[in-house]
């Protein structure tokens, strides 16, 4: 991981100009080939089963089988065939020769069909019916072979070699396999080639193809080509000659019932690639061709899709390991074939007199481009945060590179590259600091090409702060058993001002009360919890509260339809000898169908002890818009009356779920995640409520409000505190709440020791002043003082007035009760700090306070209320 303490502002680089750099390359990026020989078998000066090979110019053909042998033919005296393992070049048997007859050479040319049949030919140097030509075929190598052809006078071969004799058999490809077989062979001298076919996949037919001369170099004298089948009609030809061009070359698909001989069509020539190849080999699956040119003992791969012959290109080449050249091989012929799994893993290559290689084709994948799986994520954190990491994640081939960039959303031209923050992280630190709010992308590159994040926003505020507030103490997870990071379990505290206790409720693990010092946070003792929790309960422990004489509650959590009920029990001091005392056993709701003990709230003492309970949103059935008032007749025994919101239309289900306070009289506020604050007045003898207040967004906060829950009200002091659970890291807010409906005002915060996830939200606070203390579940403890703070500044009054000497002008302002405020008045709101006093600070006596002008005053003044 990457951290840095600060945004550079040098090395700037725009993501264009990386693009401009690096994308050329990055679409040049291909998969790559090498070649490497692997086996030889050196001609030797006579042949024999062993290595058929001789240095007297009788090896001029091989092939390949599929069951991975080659095959090569000796065509001096009696031929002797050998096959070889294609992988270690061992002889592994011999191909029966039996029959071959007639022609310079017997045996000259061998191939196998797709089908796995074997097909030879002779070499004949002037064919005619009288001297024909022939194909053999071998359904098995240890059989004698089938003669599937030989010239006649009436077929197409006879008729176009009667006139004048022609050499055939020099060179050949095969293709297909059954009746789809065909057989290409050129002539020497000429541009005619005579094309086979069979019908039933045993016997053959001519016909002849020719190209004109003003499309095609005609050989003259010579007699070799380079020869394979392309796709479907059309074949690649490499003619002696030629100037060492590739011809493509197309014949009509009606060869068969065409008048011979059939004119074929030149469709395209490279000129880019010339190499006087003698012997080609054409892989379609793999889009492979393999070339062999005698002359320089050079074996070449290329790329040459079956769908585009233009885009042939040069993949790798390598030379034969053993001497070769025109001295030896002074016919100039031999063999090449691709070979192994798809036609293309090896190539085999014969060169006359010399001897027979392995060649292995080496294949590297195209480097793959990045792409993105994991996007970063930005957000919105304060400076004690400490950190803020972005991170992201990617495929692609290794290694990637990292840029990190600074601000490429408001100014392109001047984004800021990250110096030094090439990891898929990104940590900005030490410290966060305001001025790392902005805009971050990252661009990710590796040798297949580069790909740019989405931009993303930080921003980095400073907390709100007041000398008032101080913190007392704080418990991060992990320093005591029962809190810890990730659990949820302890879900429960309340402060005893009796006692100078906090109390922690843990329903987990670590089962119990736990006493705490609420000057220090270092535990006291635990309370004796035997016995409590209702069956089919939730949690046995889950809420607990004190009331104001010192008697300590605790409920347990029943979701509605398990068959539980919701139980109360008390105890009756926070102390190590207080047993648990049952004190309610019922459905909180009266049939309402609610969720009920995820939160709770306790004021009052004795007779006067009161307990608010909070629906959970409606996962149990219940509609959620209810709470419920537990009330006690004697000061031991809890009945519940259940709260009904009359107007529920405006109310949402779950307004109260995690968040709940009782407010002054017969009032309560209510603020869940997700919802606005709501403050609802009731009828404790009816239970029929009102809303009175729905804020959705403070005066001064953010929109982190919004996740805002685990209320507490100071009723006297009209301080609203909770926990928000958007900020990072999560804090304790505290607002101010003025009367007559105005928004809260955020005036301080103190954040929680860790940033651990709570995604339930879960939490509690507690105040009495001056403390407060609370609990973020998975993220500790933090305690507090506070002192009460003056009333917020009223914002300037907008518009122009006139003020007339003995008439008087009166403003009123919304206000809290007993706090002072100081009427200031300036000409004009564009000069910052001339604002004067406008008579003596006034000392509220209720919502709204008022005051009369009565100095003389010139005209068009603006009018300001700061709270002192």
């Amino acid at each position: 991981m990457k951290q840095h303490n600060q945004i550079k502002t040098t090395a700037i680089r725009c993501f264009l100009a990386i693009s401009a750099i690096f994308l050329p390359a990055f679409q040049a990026a291909a998969q790559t080939y090498s070649l490497s020989n692997t086996w030889t078998q050196i001609a030797s000066a006579s042949a024999n089963p062993t290595n058929n090979q001789d240095t007297s110019a009788d090896n001029r053909a091989m092939c390949y089988d599929i069951s991975s042998n080659i095959v090569v033919a000796n065509n001096k005296g009696n031929q002797i065939i050998t096959t070889y393992d294609g992988n270690t070049g061992v002889s592994n048997g011999v191909v029966n020769d039996s029959g071959l007859s007639g022609g310079n050479f017997t045996l000259n040319k061998i191939g196998f069909a797709s089908d796995g049949i074997m097909y030879g030919a002779n070499l004949n140097t002037t064919v005619s019916p009288s001297s024909a030509y022939k194909l053999y075929s071998w359904t098995n190598l240890g059989v004698a072979p089938y003669n599937c052809y030989a010239t006649t006078g009436s077929d197409a071969l006879g008729v176009f070699t009667t006139s004048t004799s022609r050499r055939l058999g020099d060179t050949w490809a095969i293709t297909g396999g059954g009746a789809n077989m065909l057989i290409l062979a050129g002539m020497g001298g000429t541009n005619a080639f005579a094309l086979f076919y069979t019908t039933d996949g045993v016997n053959f037919t001519p016909t002849i193809i020719t190209i004109p001369g003003t499309s095609f170099p005609i050989p003259g004298s010579g007699v070799q080509f380079g020869l394979c089948f392309y796709t479907n009609n059309t074949f690649l030809i490499n003619p002696d000659g030629g100037s060492g061009y590739l011809y493509l070359v197309q014949f009509p698909t009606n060869y068969q019932t065409a008048p011979s001989p059939v004119i074929a069509t030149v469709l395209a020539t490279n000129t880019s690639v010339a190499g006087n190849w003698l012997d080609l080999s054409y892989s379609p699956s793999a889009g492979l061709l393999a070339t062999h040119a005698n002359a320089s003992a050079q074996i070449t791969l290329y790329s040459l899709p079956a769908s585009n012959f233009s885009l042939l290109a040069e993949l790798a080449t390598t030379n034969l390991s053993f001497s070769t050249s025109t001295s030896i091989n002074g016919n100039e012929t031999g063999d090449v074939a691709l070979g192994g799994a798809g036609f293309s893993n090896m190539i085999y290559t014969l060169d006359t007199s010399a001897g027979i290689q392995a060649t292995a084709i080496g294949f590297a994948a195209a480097p793959l481009a990045p792409v993105i799986s994991v996007e970063p994520v930005g957000g919105t954190v304060y400076t004690n945060a400490g950190s803020f990491v972005f991170s992201v994640s990617a495929t692609g081939t290794q290694p990637l590179s990292y840029f990190w960039q600074y601000n490429t959303v408001s100014n392109l031209d001047t984004a800021t590259d990250i110096s030094g923050a090439n990891d898929s992280t990104y940590t900005i630190c030490c410290p966060l600091m305001t001025n790392a709010s902005g805009w971050y992308d990252v661009v990710i590159s590796n040798a297949g090409g580069v790909t740019s994040s989405i931009p993303v926003q930080l921003t980095v505020s400073l907390p709100t702060s007041s000398l008032l507030v101080t913190q007392l103490w704080s418990l991060a997870p992990g320093s005591q058993p029962y809190l810890d990071s990730s659990s949820y379990d302890t879900r429960g505290l309340a402060y005893d001002t009796n006692t100078g206790s906090v109390l922690v409720a843990d329903k987990g693990t670590d089962f119990g009360i736990f006493v705490l010092d609420a000057n220090t946070g270092t535990n006291k003792f635990t309370m004796n919890a035997r016995g409590i929790g209702q069956t089919g309960d939730l949690f046995d422990l889950d809420q607990i509260g004190v009331g104001d004489d010192g008697v300590l509650y605790a409920g347990n959590l029943v979701p509605a339809g398990s068959g539980g009920v919701f139980g109360l029990v008390y105890w009756d001091s926070v102390s190590t000898n207080a047993a648990p005392y049952q004190s309610f056993l019922g459905d909180p709701g009266n049939g309402s169908g609610d969720r009920w003990g995820d939160i709770m709230a306790v004021r009052g003492a004795g007779f006067n002890t009161e307990i608010l309970l909070g629906s959970y949103l409606g996962y149990d059935g219940g509609p959620s818009t209810n709470a419920s008032l537990l009330t006690t007749p004697d000061g031991s025994n809890f009945i519940a009356t259940t709260l009904t919101i009359t107007n529920a239309n405006g109310i949402p289900a779950g307004f109260c779920s995690l968040g709940i306070a009782f407010g002054a009289s017969n009032t309560f506020w209510a603020k869940s995640p997700g919802f606005d604050l709501f403050q609802i007045a009731f009828d404790p003898a009816t239970g029929n409520c009102d809303v009175l207040q729905d804020i959705p967004a403070p005066q001064n906060g953010t929109s982190a409000f919004n996740s805002m829950s685990s209320i507490c009200l100071d009723v006297a002091n009209n301080l609203l505190a909770g926990i928000t659970f958007n900020d990072v890291p999560n804090d304790l807010s505290i607002y101010q709440l003025p009367s007559g409906g105005a928004a809260p005002y955020l005036f301080d915060q103190v954040f929680f020791p860790s940033v651990n996830g709570n995604i339930q939200a879960n939490g509690v606070t507690a105040v009495k002043y001056p403390r407060m203390y609370s609990l973020d579940v998975n993220n500790g403890i933090l305690a507090v003082t506070y002192a009460v703070p003056p009333p917020p500044s009223l914002p300037p009054f907008s518009t122009a007035v006139a003020d007339v000497q003995g008439v008087g002008l009166v403003l009123t302002w919304q206000s809290v009760s007993n706090h002072t405020y100081q009427v200031e008045s300036e000409s004009a709101l564009s000069k910052p700090g001339s604002w004067v006093n406008v008579g003596s600070p006034v000392r509220a006596t209720g919502a709204t306070t008022s005051y009369t002008n009565t100095l003389s005053t010139t005209a068009n003044q603006f009018y300001r209320v700061v709270g002192q």
